[in-house]
């Protein structure tokens, strides 16, 4: 079960973004203390609460930042022409033989 949790967050990396997917990452300890809050009765204290806030509004504010960049960012247009530079012969300078 593990292995597909992992498999998982491998493959959902390059769709979310490596920066969001690290403080996504970040959510797992929220999920282990809420976990164990409700499975074991472990109540957390006060500033645990305030971390987890915390990483909350970090997650907020790294996918609002990363879809103002989505939304400035203009996308490629595939019928446009890709520049190239031309391949000098061996008669024009380089390191062609005398």
């Amino acid at each position: 079960m593990t292995t597909l949790g992992y498999a998982l967050g491998v493959m959902a990396v390059p769709r979310v973004g490596s920066r969001l997917a690290s403080f996504i990452g970040l959510s797992e300890v929220l999920f282990a203390l809420g976990f164990a809050w409700l499975l074991l009765g472990e109540t957390p204290a006060p500033i645990q609460f305030i971390g987890g806030a915390l990483l909350l509004a970090g997650v907020v504010l790294v996918r609002m930042d990363a879809a103002e960049v989505d939304a400035v960012s203009v996308p490629a247009d595939p019928s446009l022409p890709v520049p190239t530079l031309p391949v000098p012969s061996a008669g024009e300078g380089g390191s062609g033989t005398r």
